[in-house]
């Protein structure tokens, strides 16, 4: 049971940073001098919802996105797009392009920090092989 929490909050990490980084970028257009508290908290809040949906997916049969990294790029994507587009209203002129560019740079991230890591196998594997480093 302490293992699967430890799964389950290491995944909700993960893609919080991914989300809410992402989406704090898209608030600002990429300029970071114009961070301000409320885009630090609407960005957390972004980050925090995309991140619960997705645990809450791992928890289904359609755990199998984890699998797969595109799939988890995908997933990931649209999670965080969704909770964007509730969390605050769009700056550009259609609603939803914000969030849909924020869900893009989320799953973009992923991709990037698969890629730096080197991670050749399923982030399920990587998770279970670092559990299993942790644990000699």
């Amino acid at each position: 049971m302490l293992e699967l929490l430890r799964e389950k909050a290491r995944l909700f990490v993960a893609r919080f940073t991914e989300s809410g980084t992402s989406c704090l970028l898209v608030m600002v257009g990429g300029n970071v001098t114009a961070l301000t508290l409320p885009h630090w908290a609407k960005a957390l809040q972004t980050g925090a919802v995309s991140a619960a949906i997705l645990v809450v997916l791992s928890f289904t049969p359609l755990k199998r996105w984890t699998s797969n990294g595109l799939l988890t790029a995908i997933t990931i994507t649209l999670a965080t797009t969704i909770a964007d587009y509730f969390v605050h209203p769009g700056k550009f002129s259609l609603q939803s392009l914000e969030a849909i560019i924020t869900g893009l740079g989320a799953g973009a991230l992923y991709l990037l920090f698969l890629r730096w890591r080197g991670v050749t196998q399923s982030p399920k594997e990587a998770i279970k092989e670092e559990a299993e480093r942790k644990g000699d």
